[in-house]
């Protein structure tokens, strides 16, 4: 009977270790193999989710993060066990620079002894960052990187988070500093020229100030001098008391409405409508060919006047990057939002010519009544202006 009741219970101990170790066996298996399937799968899934447009145009490395979710979950799927049950978390997912926290719990099989069924959650959590082996791009070689690797791929047991990184307002990576050469003419809006007995009113000739100024700035006044006079718009025959950039201002305001550009240089125009130029008509073909007659080019442009779109910081930035000074508009109606721009009845047109880094601002003149040289924010300026019209 004792070796009996003995036999017994090694065969209950038996049973006890058995299950003891195949549970110890299934954790440690689902641990070990989730830690090396978590690495693995999140160094290929920010590769897959490279953004390399943003790459070739800002020079830094940024991932997209919706595609990376997309990619982590595929591939993760494609690999697991599918007889567990997998909860995976993202947290923190910066898309540049790129770096991902994601948790992964694994719930191992149910184990019973003695009625008793037991099951333990694996959880690995790991914080990822992908860096750049290879030198910057530079303007001349914008091609993606090929080395890359996921560093800090560490598992933590803890709930620790890296701290945030710091971010610009505009979101669109780092910049530089930027101060084109600009030299603004003074509107005068009480200043009235006459031209063949006709009255030329410049309330509002902010628009031709605009590319007067700029085309001045370029050192093209007198290519924009000759394509005037040999069009019938002699500056020699503008009267009135002013500086030689407003009077060519003056004939070249004189164009642009006789062009249908422009309202009528007696101060009429309706406001809002073609009070500063009707909607996107700086935008024309017909503005383009005022600027190539005189020796510079439209580089990029985009909406109108009374389009109501905006968006255009990005585009701004980039025309200045390439050397061009920057016409924008704000539309009719248009109430102060920053320190830098002014309320306008009918719209107005002033030149961005430069982009402060550190202040995360734009330069801007405003020619109106001696408004003079100023700077907006970035997300004003991406939020009010409707019309950009860049020359170089």
């Amino acid at each position: 009977m004792k070796e009996s009741l003995w036999g017994y219970w090694l065969i209950i101990l038996g049973i006890f270790i058995l299950s003891v170790m195949l549970l110890l066996q299934n954790y440690t298996t689902t641990n070990e193999q989730d830690v090396y399937l978590i690495k693995e799968i999140t160094d290929a899934a920010m590769g897959d989710s490279l953004d390399l447009a943003h790459y070739r145009k800002y020079g830094e490395i940024r991932i997209i993060k919706e595609k990376f979710v997309e990619n982590f979950i595929r591939r993760f799927s494609e690999t697991i066990n599918i007889n567990k049950n997998y909860d995976i978390s993202f947290y923190d997912i910066y898309e540049a620079p790129p770096k991902v926290s994601v948790k992964v719990a694994t719930t191992t099989g149910d184990i019973t002894i003695e009625g008793t069924t037991d099951s333990y959650a694996v959880v690995n959590k790991l914080d990822a960052i992908l860096e750049d082996l290879r030198t910057p791009n530079t303007q001349e070689d914008n091609s993606f990187p090929k080395n890359y690797k996921c560093t800090n791929c560490e598992i933590s047991d803890d709930n620790a988070r890296t701290t945030s990184p710091t971010t610009k307002k505009n979101n669109s990576g780092e910049k530089k500093s930027i101060k084109l050469t600009f030299n603004g003419i003074q509107q005068n809006p009480n200043q009235t020229f006459t031209y063949n007995g006709t009255q030329i009113k410049m309330s509002c000739a902010c628009g031709p100030l605009s590319l007067v100024s700029i085309i001045s700035s370029k050192g093209k006044s007198s290519q924009l001098t000759n394509y005037l006079s040999n069009g019938g718009y002699n500056t020699n025959n503008i009267t009135g008391s002013g500086s030689s950039d407003q009077k060519l201002a003056a004939a070249t305001f004189k164009k642009m409405s006789d062009m249908g550009l422009n309202g009528p240089t007696n101060g009429n125009a309706t406001r809002g409508s073609t009070w500063c130029g009707s909607n996107g008509n700086y935008t024309s073909s017909s503005f383009a060919s005022i600027v190539s007659n005189s020796g510079l080019s439209v580089t990029s442009k985009g909406g109108g006047l009374n389009g109501g779109r905006t968006g255009f910081a990005d585009d701004i930035y980039n025309a200045l990057d390439s050397g061009s000074l920057v016409m924008v508009a704000l539309p009719s109606g248009y109430t102060k939002q920053g320190t830098g721009f002014e309320s306008t009845n009918g719209g107005h047109y002033i030149v961005i010519y430069g982009y402060d880094k550190e202040k995360n601002t734009f330069l801007f003149y405003d020619g109106y009544n001696g408004r003079g040289f100023r700077s907006e924010s970035w997300d004003v300026v991406n939020s009010s202006v409707v019309e950009y019209i860049a020359i170089g």
